[in-house]
């Protein structure tokens, strides 16, 4: 994994933990960017740690076989839905 800086808008803080799994920073404010871009270049353990739990997290919510499980018990949410009553 890598550590991030993103903008902090909604789907990002949907995923990502703020100092947990990513640095976020106002996605107009270029001062901040900068910052926590610093913040990174000067803090090697931030930047391992922040790349450690990313990488975890990526890897827990976007597991393909989990993936593929939940889309598969959704279909056959619908399909129940969707089956004739006798």
């Amino acid at each position: 994994g890598v550590p991030v800086i993103a903008s902090a808008v909604d789907g990002v803080r949907e995923i990502a933990e703020p100092s947990v799994h990513a640095l976020l920073a106002p996605s107009e404010d270029a001062g901040a960017f900068r910052e926590a871009l610093g913040r990174l270049l000067n803090d090697p353990a931030l930047r391992g740690a922040l790349a450690d739990r990313a990488l975890a997290l990526m890897a827990d919510r976007f597991d393909a076989r989990r993936l593929a499980a939940q889309l598969e018990a959704l279909y056959l949410e619908d399909l129940s839905a969707r089956a004739p009553v006798a």
